[in-house]
């Protein structure tokens, strides 16, 4: 069968795209034999999203048999298989069932049982607005410890030993249960598949009545990274926060109501809404937008000022927005079609103010010619980031940057000072430029596993944990640097020469475990915490060390003595090589 002889498959190619509707021509040959009853039946139970055929390349079974299930459908209403309550049921499960949440107070009693991190949005306060809320949580609680699960799962014994149950106050009310990793696991509010009969048979009937719940029936449940279903309706989201699911095609999805904006007029992007018409951007969701948290104004938001002009200009894959306000600052932002934030461009803006894009999940590039100064947790989820042009920034406060895994190259000419946990981790992280750096604080560069050139040659100060774990890097030549502190260049195990005349200060376990070191010079250190060099650094012959250090860590001056003599030994009965040219 050809695609664009069936009317079907036409309509499914236009809104999910060729391989799609090739998988359809393949799998579903039976209901294209009714005109237009697979079209209408893919339209209804999912959204339309040309990247599906990626996301579910490897369950096609599981999308046909979705799909299939709705043929035989029935609206059936069962007698109860059970008459006991709901805490009954959740006993024989081996939970206690606790009464429903009245107020935040009563919320607040379960925040002691998650770690630092993984608490719920539902913590934040506001939830009892919106959603009717249980926890139930397992017998043996207190048995079941964080740290014996290195890799959670959603469903292991942990994750689901407390849990959040949720019906939203709408009608039909939607249930959502939540697991105990929260976001550090994929799809935390959909544990059980959202399916009280998964704990215990029956358990999804018996809470509705008995507390008076009209959910509607939702019994085919399809799972899907990244995927989120809506009344027998699947919608792909690009992240979710606080029940709300940020989706392609202009839709938020908030407490399982559907909201689509008018693409005529409005550009969503991330969590944010662009109003082309009154030329306005507004955070969505007030409940969790970020001047409700701290009190003051959005600083993305703020940074555009007036807004007077909107321009689009659209290219495959994406398209970039250019925004010129009333002084004639231009800020370009370039927008994927899937309404993901990757690149920001605004070579006017001098000061990004605490939280500037402090949830960038997507964004790749950043670029901002004249900025001089960053304040703290400013684009620290950006994961995703591989260009960063910011040549005269001068200070970095603490929190900014984290995680850029795929970022390789960091050039900062005119950068004097980097807080805390900048720029950490960096694991793809190759070169580090940064001439006039005079400061750095706890972990910035933080398992920076590829970083091979390091060029910081006013460097006085470095913090805990800083240039931890720099497996690739061979040299370090620090002239001005007076103080490194704790687990600094732990396991450097490719580091072959260290050079700083002026430290005076060496924190514990660093430099510990140099197998590759072979000369150091630090003529003027006073103090050195423990594990330095020794044993841990075997091919260390040159080392300008004061002789109180030498002493103070286990004679290191007798160490390399003996080592001297025995190379010296091995030189004078090694064979000499007498051909002469």
């Amino acid at each position: 069968m050809d695609i664009k002889d069936n009317i079907d498959l036409k309509i499914i190619k236009r809104h999910y795209g060729e391989e799609f509707a090739k998988m359809c021509r393949d799998n579903f040959s039976t209901i294209l034999e009714t005109p237009m009853l697979l079209s209408s039946m893919i339209m209804e139970h999912l959204e339309p999203n040309k990247t599906f055929m990626q996301d579910v390349k490897n369950e096609i079974n599981d999308f046909k048999n979705y799909i299939y299930s709705f043929l035989d459908e029935k609206d059936k209403q069962q007698d109860l298989a059970s008459q006991e309550t709901a805490e009954e049921l959740f006993d024989k499960a081996g939970y206690i069932l606790y009464p429903e949440c009245k107020t935040e107070k009563d919320i607040q009693k379960f925040k002691k049982y998650y770690a630092s991190g993984e608490e719920l949005c539902t913590f934040r306060g506001n939830r009892l607005n919106s959603c009717r809320v249980w926890f139930a949580v397992k017998k043996n609680v207190d048995e079941i410890n964080r740290e014996d699960f290195a890799k959670p799962s959603r469903q292991d014994e942990y994750g689901t030993s407390v849990i959040s149950i949720q019906y939203t106050k709408s009608s039909p009310s939607y249930l959502s249960i939540k697991n105990r990793y929260n976001h550090s696991v994929s799809n935390p509010d959909a544990t059980f598949s959202n399916d009280l009969d998964n704990i215990y048979p029956d358990l999804n009937e018996v809470m509705e009545k008995q507390f008076g719940i009209k959910r509607l029936s939702n019994k085919i449940i399809y799972e899907l990274p990244h995927y989120v279903q809506v009344n027998n309706k699947l919608y792909k989201y690009n992240y979710e926060s606080g029940n709300v699911y940020y989706c392609p095609n202009n839709i938020i999805i908030h407490n399982f109501q559907v909201k689509r904006f008018d693409k005529a007029r409005y550009i969503v992007f991330d969590k944010y809404i662009l109003d082309k018409s009154d030329k306005t951007i507004t955070v969505y969701d007030d409940e969790y937008r970020f001047e409700i948290d701290s009190g003051k104004p959005n600083p993305f938001v703020k940074s555009f000022g007036k807004i007077v002009n909107i321009q689009e200009q659209v290219s495959k894959g994406k398209r970039d927005i250019c925004i010129t306000n009333d002084k004639g600052e231009v800020t370009i932002l370039g927008i994927s079609d899937e309404g993901k934030l990757q690149s920001y461009k605004n070579d006017y803006i001098k000061k990004i103010e605490e939280k500037f894009l402090h949830d960038a999940y997507f964004l790749k590039k950043f670029s901002a010619a004249h900025l001089k100064e960053i304040e703290r947790f400013s684009m620290n989820k950006s994961d995703l980031l591989e260009e960063l042009y910011i040549p005269e920034v001068v200070k970095i406060e603490n929190g900014s940057f984290g995680s850029p895994c795929k970022l390789k190259n960091i050039d900062l000419p005119n950068v004097e000072c980097i807080e805390d946990c900048v720029f950490s981790p960096a694991e793809s992280l190759e070169s580090f430029n940064a001439p006039k750096l005079k400061k750095i604080e706890d972990y910035v560069l933080y398992k920076a596993d590829n970083l091979s050139t390091l060029n910081v040659p006013k460097l006085e100060y470095m913090g805990n944990c800083s240039l931890n774990h720099v497996d690739a890097l061979t040299k370090l030549d620090a002239p001005n640097l007076l103080y490194i502190g704790h687990d600094c260049l732990v396991v450097p195990s490719n580091l072959v020469s260290f050079n700083a005349p002026k430290l005076e200060y060496l924190g514990h376990q660093t430099l510990r475990l140099t197998p590759n070191l072979e000369s150091i010079n630090v003529p003027s250190l006073k103090k050195t915490g423990s594990i330095f060099l020794l044993s841990y650094a075997p091919k260390l012959l040159d080392a300008n060390i004061p002789d109180e250090i030498m002493k103070d860590n286990h004679n290191l001056e007798v160490e390399l003595r003996l080592r001297r003599e025995r190379l010296a030994r091995d030189n004078q009965s090694s064979p000499q090589n007498d051909l002469e040219l």
